[in-house]
């Protein structure tokens, strides 16, 4: 429900309700384990028009994940609830050749569920570990500086860290940062639209960097850390209208070969690599 309570300002407020009921049969432990998972998540927002082209807007809203059950007999893992505040404004500048986006946002996430190894049991487990404070901004733009070009440009930034723990032995621990989560990654493209013999085509170059992604298992040991490669990837794109029904594209992926690990798992040597340059044709024919 949302109401202008000026005529450039607008006010709304939402509520979700949610149940599910899980049941799992743990047949090495001979063990039949059941719950029902509920809650009630709120959202307000405001949105201010500062002028025909220019938007702000601020959220609230709470998020919620369900629990769920381990093997071998061990306990299961309560559910993650989360409360995310934003900001942000939207813009459309230069007669719509420039858009601009800009956001921040700060999300408290508790009872976060991490995977931890029991020593003693050999086995892997889900476990609560405790709660993350996550600070962080996105941004893009796009801009059509003259007629058949385009340039984009977009990217994000994340700090997420363990404010507190939970547990006997919890795997990580306070000011460790949040598993998995890429600190920042961005990309941006160039394209180029023509006309050739009286046939449109297109050209475009594209480029992107992640930052690594970590691991951390505490329980096991105080040195168990590991993390993904820095990854930069270069590509371009050439096309054209053969026919009305046909359309040829070339296009190179990875053009700096850079054979990076993409997730974490290094130090267990089940992290897969980037795909290497690969250069190839495209033909599309619709009849």
């Amino acid at each position: 429900m949302n109401y202008n309570v000026l005529p450039r300002v607008t006010l709304g407020v939402g509520v979700r309700y949610f149940k599910d009921s899980q049941s799992y049969i743990d047949f090495l432990a001979d063990k039949t384990q059941a719950a029902s998972f509920s809650s009630t998540d709120p959202r307000a927002y405001v949105e201010i028009r500062a002028s025909k082209t220019v938007n702000v807007y601020a959220s609230a809203a709470k998020g919620f994940r369900s629990g769920g059950f381990n093997a071998f007999g061990q306990p299961p893992y309560g559910p993650e609830q989360a409360w995310a505040y934003e900001l942000g404004t939207k813009m459309r500048l230069l007669d719509g050749r420039l858009t601009l986006d800009l956001d921040g946002f700060l999300t408290n996430y508790s009872n976060i569920v991490e995977l931890v190894f029991l020593p003693q049991e050999a086995t892997d487990i889900y476990t609560n570990a405790g709660r993350v404070r996550i600070k962080g901004a996105e941004a893009s733009i796009a801009w059509i500086p003259a007629k058949g070009w385009l340039l984009n440009a977009s990217g994000d930034y994340l700090d997420g860290r363990f404010v507190e723990v939970q547990g006997e032995a919890p795997p990580v621990a306070v000011g460790d940062p949040m598993e998995l989560a890429p600190r920042y990654q961005f990309a941006f493209f160039v394209r180029r639209e023509f006309s050739l013999w009286q046939k449109v085509g297109f050209a475009q170059i594209d480029y992107s960097q992640r930052a690594p992604g970590n691991a951390r298992d505490r329980a096991i040991a105080s040195w168990y850390y590991t993390q993904s490669d820095y990854i930069y990837q270069l590509g371009a794109q050439l096309g054209i209208d053969i026919t009305d029904g046909v359309k040829l594209d070339g296009f190179g992926s990875n053009l700096l070969n850079d054979r990076a690990y993409i997730d974490p798992d290094v130090i267990e040597g089940n992290s897969p690599l980037t795909r290497p340059r690969t250069v190839g044709v495209d033909v599309d024919v619709t009849f």
